[in-house]
């Protein structure tokens, strides 16, 4: 991954760890800026996503180590600090609810991606500035897509609860989460025509 010949490597790793995310987004960040690599939309929100996904990622560092937590409790976790330093920000004093849900989005987004690779069920993805879209398909079906920023924008919208007088002054009601991904996976929503498709399940 350490530099892009046809913009197609960035999506061989299979699993996106951090450092893998971090990788392409300095890689992919880089020839964008330089002009020295073609890329389609798809391709250049890709990247974006994985700087959005990044910013929130940061939070992780200041998580105590917990091996019970889950990778969406630990993505609610650094949503609740990135949500948290908002309120406690001179310059801001609330939340970016639109921020917030870009970065949410993006961690979500490579959550899933990386769960539907494990399944051999991940079919491939679509990114735009309003779109995150993990592709999948069960055996026998047709592709669907699951969208993590009309699921970011829920959460944050019926699952985020701020309470400036308690100990967790900002935090996430799961049972809601867990309904709401529940609900987003259960749409199935149609495969855009300009997602990029994987010949065989995976990158």
């Amino acid at each position: 991954m350490a530099n892009i010949r046809e913009i197609e490597e960035m999506y061989r790793a299979g699993r996106y760890d951090l450092e893998t995310i971090a990788s392409v987004y300095k890689t992919g960040a880089s020839a964008l800026e330089s002009g020295s690599t073609h890329m389609g939309e798809n391709d250049a929100w890709f990247i974006a996503n994985c700087g959005y996904a990044l910013d929130l990622y940061y939070f992780k560092a200041f998580l105590a180590a917990d091996e019970k937590m889950t990778g969406i409790q630990e993505i609610l976790a650094c949503a609740s600090l990135a949500a948290y330093r908002d309120i406690v920000d001179p310059a801001k004093q609330c939340i970016d609810p639109v921020l917030l849900t870009k970065k949410l989005a993006a961690a979500l987004f490579f959550n899933i991606y990386n769960t539907m690779y494990d399944k051999g069920s991940l079919c491939g993805f679509y990114v735009d500035d309003q779109h995150t879209q993990v592709n999948m398909t069960a055996s026998g079906e047709e592709a669907y897509a699951v969208d993590t920023t009309v699921l970011a924008r829920n959460i944050i919208n019926e699952a985020l609860i701020v309470n400036e007088d308690s100990d967790s002054a900002v935090c996430f009601d799961m049972d809601k989460v867990n309904l709401l991904i529940l609900r987003e996976l259960e749409r199935k929503r149609a495969v855009d025509a300009g997602a990029y498709s994987f010949a065989r399940g995976a990158a």
